[in-house]
């Protein structure tokens, strides 16, 4: 029991102490530890973009990530900031539930300390079936509600949700779950500077 503990607490001052990756896009800062995994990463220059039915502009700025080892998994982080924000209340934009794919199965988990969901489905890519994981959520807030401000655990497929916020994170994860996982676990996105 005493030797169950200690290799637990040990485990715990190991994950606490692990030293992260961080990379710098714009404004905003991505840390995270993918452990032993080897990965090629790069930054694109941000690009003003904006919503399909151009109501909403927005500056995106994109983290792109191929981890080589020991399975391909490329992982994407953009974060869409909204200068002039025209949705919801009080100010802050909101997200939509239908952002995450439409087919698929969609999970609650916390990431990056929010409380959010996961939608989980499958991209061919060349000729390959490969599992993919998408996440959304704000930099500045940490949980879906209903449309009346309740927070929202599960993932109801009948009612509408939105999380709000002025700086969207979107994590696009394709194949490996184990290297998508561990990512998952230890992202953290902050911006660093206005």
């Amino acid at each position: 029991m005493k030797y169950s503990i200690l290799v637990g607490f040990l485990a715990l001052v190991s994950i606490a102490g692990a030293e992260l990756d961080t990379v710098t896009m714009g404004p905003y800062e991505v840390s995270f530890d993918l452990g032993d995994v080897e990965y090629n990463l790069s930054v694109l220059d941000p690009t003003e973009t904006g919503s399909l039915d151009g109501t909403v502009q927005y500056i995106q700025y994109v983290l792109n990530i191929e981890a080589i080892d020991p399975n391909l998994c490329i992982l994407t982080v953009s974060v869409d900031e909204v200068d002039d924000i025209i949705m919801g209340t009080e100010g802050i934009a909101a997200i939509d539930i239908n952002k995450l794919p439409s087919s698929g199965t969609v999970y609650s988990r916390n990431v990056d300390g929010k409380n959010t969901f996961m939608a989980v489905d499958t991209m061919s890519v060349l000729g390959t079936d490969l599992p993919t994981y998408t996440v959304i959520y704000p930099v500045d807030w940490d949980a879906w509600t209903d449309l009346e401000g309740n927070e929202i655990t599960t993932f109801p497929t009948d009612s509408n949700m939105l999380q709000y916020g002025q700086s969207t994170v979107s994590i696009v994860a394709i194949g490996n779950w184990d290297t998508t996982c561990q990512f998952l676990n230890t992202v953290h996105v902050e911006r660093i500077s206005e």
